[in-house]
């Protein structure tokens, strides 16, 4: 994303009333560079952000963005947990969410499982069993609840009350 988009991004959801749940690409991104982002983006976007997501679709990186022999559950966390709590310095309010999987959703389930092990950073959601077949790092947009379907033409649905669109 660039510092462009953002700004786009953020005039688009005055202008809707919609709310952002923001992707930080992982799988070739830095704690540092993930914090930097975190921050142009929380500023930029301000109440329109709902949390981050860190990474997308991360059962799949085996297949080519990291070693298949040790890609799991457990060092997808232990990356996760690196960004995380670099966004923590920089965004100390920020919010989180786990991340889609493109189809094997017993990642979810395990990570769930390891949860009650790690030192978490705060503000992070339930993991819920989701899938998507983005880009990395996806961008969910959701309408105000109150709003009805029809007042504004939608990208592609991606739930009941939400649409996704791709942030290229």
């Amino acid at each position: 994303m660039t510092a462009e988009a953002v700004h786009n991004l953020a005039g688009f959801l005055r202008a809707t009333g919609w709310t952002c749940l923001y992707g930080i690409g992982m799988g070739t991104n830095t704690p540092e560079r993930a914090a930097a982002e975190a921050e142009y983006v929380a500023t930029t976007l301000g109440d329109r952000l709902q949390y981050f997501q860190i990474g997308n679709e991360v059962d799949l990186f085996s297949r080519h963005l990291r070693d298949p022999k040790t890609w799991n559950a457990k060092t997808y966390l232990d990356e996760w947990l690196a960004i995380a709590r670099a966004v923590i310095k920089a965004v100390p309010d920020a919010k989180f969410g786990m991340p889609d999987v493109a189809a094997d959703v017993g990642w979810l389930t395990q990570i769930a499982e390891m949860w009650p092990s790690v030192q978490a950073p705060p503000h992070v959601t339930t993991p819920s069993p989701t899938s998507c077949h983005d880009a990395d790092p996806p961008l969910l947009l959701r309408r105000p609840r109150d709003e009805s379907r029809s007042e504004h033409p939608q990208p592609a649905e991606a739930g009941d009350d939400g649409a996704r669109a791709e942030n290229r």
